[in-house]
C-alpha cells in the first residue's frame, strides 16, 4: 500500500482510498476532482506552476481523464511521474492554501479517473 504525504503533516499514514483499495482490489475506482481555481467558499487562487492542476487546465474547461487508459509515451510518464496536488476539504485555510497539498506517489497511482474542471463554484440547490 502507498502511503501519501500530506504538506501539514496531519495524517502521513494512508488515506481511506487506499485501504478501500486493499480491501476491494479492482472493484474499487478511485475518482478525483481537480480545479484551476474558483469560489466553492472561499476564494481559491490558481495552483503552483509544479501542481497537477496546472498542467491538466490546459485542456478543456471540463473532462473526464481515465488514467488507466493507453497513452502516448510521454503523457504516461508524466501521468507515473511523483506530483503534487491540492488536497483541499473542509478545513482549508486560505490563508495557507500552500500547505494544503498531497506529494509522494503519481495521479496514476492515487486514482483511477479524474474529473478535472476548470473553475469551481458554491454548490446551489437545483429547482
Amino acid at each position: 500500500m502507498r502511503r501519501a504525504r500530506c504538506r501539514r503533516g496531519r495524517w502521513p499514514t494512508a488515506t481511506q482510498g487506499s485501504y478501500l483499495r486493499e480491501r476491494f482490489g479492482a472493484g474499487y475506482v478511485p475518482v478525483g476532482l481537480t480545479f484551476r481555481s474558483g469560489s466553492p467558499w472561499h476564494e481559491l487562487p490558481a495552483p503552483p506552476a509544479d501542481f497537477a492542476e496546472t498542467v491538466l487546465a490546459t485542456g478543456p474547461d471540463a473532462y473526464v481523464l481515465d488514467l488507466r487508459a493507453d497513452a502516448p509515451e510521454d503523457v504516461r510518464t508524466w501521468l507515473d511521474a511523483p506530483t503534487r496536488t491540492r488536497l483541499i476539504g473542509p478545513h482549508y485555510d486560505p490563508d495557507d492554501d500552500a500547505a494544503y497539498n498531497l506529494s509522494g506517489g503519481s495521479l496514476a497511482e492515487w486514482l483511477d479517473l479524474v474529473v478535472h474542471v476548470r473553475e469551481v463554484s458554491a454548490a446551489r440547490l437545483l429547482r
